[in-house]
């Protein structure tokens, strides 16, 4: 077999494995036809370098400088070869993968089935809204006092302090007859009693009463007697379970100070006489 016919046994190896790489073959597959078809051309006793001890002629194939097991024709200026493994190498990389940005994207489950619905779930408790932003609602007590926490929000938290029964604890009142919410309820705090505390505020007085209470409620840092009443001071330190509060009272205007009488319209206010324009000239 002459050398042009080794030339075309070359060329024809590039070309399939090209056509190879167009389809998307694997290249352990490329590799396989490569290696057959340079069996089938040493099976015709073609001296080709590297697979045998004759030494080629000037005309032969030469080796690849990055791959010496990829045998080029000496008209190739790039290896044929090598491009088909660069180009199997992208496509394997798949998806470019684009750095986060840090913040929290929202996630939308995928296209349901025809028939389906999503189902609506439930939030879990740290996810529900805080009992400051739900306390008071629908109440039409009057506010005389309030209480703050800084325990659980370094931003902190107040809560309105009602004429009247005032309870603080984890979870629902068992000592009425209908069971209901607390009125302050701090739901992530495990120290604390479903129902741990009651402030009474009556004729402006204030008193604070422990409900017997696993680990106790502290006022100014002595320990309160359950179910026994004791004086609420302005600006107290209390705790209750893991909670701290400062309670601070609120001064309400008496009638005729400052308050207008119960059902009475509004005053109407004056209207002055408007002004004539100036005429400049």
């Amino acid at each position: 077999m002459a050398s042009g016919d080794i030339h075309i046994s070359l060329n024809l190896v590039a070309v399939i494995a090209a056509i190879a790489s167009s389809l998307g073959l694997a290249f352990t597959f490329r590799h396989e036809l490569e290696q057959i078809l340079e069996k089938a051309v040493l099976k015709l006793h073609i001296p080709i370098f590297g697979h045998g001890k004759t030494k080629p002629p000037s005309v032969s194939a030469r080796q690849c400088p990055n791959n010496p097991a990829h045998l080029l024709d000496p008209n190739w200026e790039t290896c044929p070869y090598c491009k088909a493994e660069q180009e199997t190498k992208k496509k394997s990389v798949g998806s470019v993968v684009v750095a986060s940005s840090g913040r929290e994207r929202t996630v939308v489950g995928g296209v349901l089935p025809a028939g389906e619905r999503r189902e609506t779930k439930v939030m879990p408790p740290g996810a529900a809204p805080r009992p400051s932003e739900q306390s008071g609602k629908g109440d039409s007590r009057r506010i005389v006092g309030m209480v703050i926490t800084y325990t659980w929000h370094p931003e902190g938290q107040l809560f309105p302090i009602y004429e009247g029964r005032n309870f603080i604890g984890r979870a629902d009142i068992s000592s009425e007859a209908v069971p209901r919410p607390c009125d302050i309820q701090i739901p992530q705090d495990t120290q604390m009693s479903a129902e741990h505390v009651l402030i009474l505020c009556r004729q402006g007085h204030y008193e604070i009463i422990d409900q017997e209470t696993t680990n106790g409620t502290l006022v100014n840092g002595e320990l309160l007697k359950a179910n026994l009443s004791a004086e609420l001071p302005n600006y107290a330190k209390i705790r209750t379970g893991g909670t701290e509060w400062t309670f601070i009272r609120i001064e309400i205007p008496q009638r005729g100070e400052g308050l207008a009488p119960a059902g009475s319209p509004p005053e109407p206010t004056e209207r002055k006489a408007p002004r004539n324009p100036t005429l400049v000239r």
